[in-house]
């Protein structure tokens, strides 16, 4: 509670209202799972930074949640230490180059990699990449399969997993996911918007288009606007016409 505390403070000193605070996995889910899904069983699988959170749906409703702390970043760390390579530029290797399944990639592919030292490229295979992110996704997958089976939904989420986060958009990642879980899994991608749909229809945006969604669906059907500051004019000025366009953009883009 001290943190949620906190988090609302921050926005009520930037003189944004907060109307609602809302699990991140819910959220995520407004967006990617279809309430079929959480009919018959599913488990979305939000991959962040340094954490994965888990929620589990059966019958319309949430019923279990959990976190591992095995995220993407742990993927970026482990590239950094097998290349030897700055953590940014391991990053960059990761989204361009990583791919689930290190058996279908071909071994003599080669990447330039900026490693350590002053201005020192070298050249690996890509597939070195690939063993080191599927090393993980393993650990990982186990883990989320381990917390399913704990939660007592074992063999009760024929929908399977949904997945969402950057690090979803990995190539081979839902082929690996079933192979470890023994579940269908599909990568999770907003629905329910439109005009802007190149910019956020992918995973790593789940959670920012389910809030919206969120507002929009389950508010008071009001649209707030940010408070200004007593007695000051032009900070109510500014506060309307930044609400106005925010939520000029926001009829655009939601249903």
């Amino acid at each position: 509670m001290t943190a949620v505390q906190n988090l609302i403070k921050c926005f009520e000193i930037s003189e944004i209202e907060v109307d609602q605070v809302v699990l991140q996995p819910l959220a995520a889910a407004e967006a990617v799972v279809s309430d079929e899904e959480k009919d018959m069983g599913v488990a979305l699988v939000d991959i962040g930074g340094g954490i994965t959170e888990i929620a589990i749906f059966s019958e319309g409703s949430i019923c279990h949640t959990a976190v591992i702390n095995v995220g993407g970043n742990h993927i970026t760390n482990d590239i950094s230490v097998r290349l030897r390579a700055p953590f940014a530029e391991a990053d960059e290797l990761k989204i361009n180059h990583a791919h689930a399944l290190s058996q279908d990639i071909d071994a003599n592919e080669i990447v330039d990699v900026a490693t350590f030292g002053r201005g020192h490229l070298a050249s690996i295979p890509r597939i070195q990449i690939c063993e080191v992110a599927e090393a993980r996704l393993q650990e990982l997958f186990l883990l989320v399969s381990e917390e399913i089976t704990n939660s007592g939904f074992d063999g009760l989420l024929p929908a399977g997993i949904v997945i969402v986060g950057g690090t979803a958009q990995l190539s081979g990642i839902e082929e690996l996911g079933t192979d470890v879980t023994g579940l269908p899994v599909r990568r999770g991608t907003p629905k329910g918007v439109h005009g802007l749909v190149d910019a956020i229809g992918d995973p790593a945006y789940a959670s920012a288009v389910g809030l919206a969604l969120w507002g929009a669906r389950h508010g008071d059907g009001s649209l707030s606007t940010f408070p200004a500051a007593r007695g000051d004019e032009r900070s109510s000025s500014d506060a309307r016409r930044v609400s106005g366009r925010l939520f000029g953009w926001l009829r655009t883009i939601l249903p």
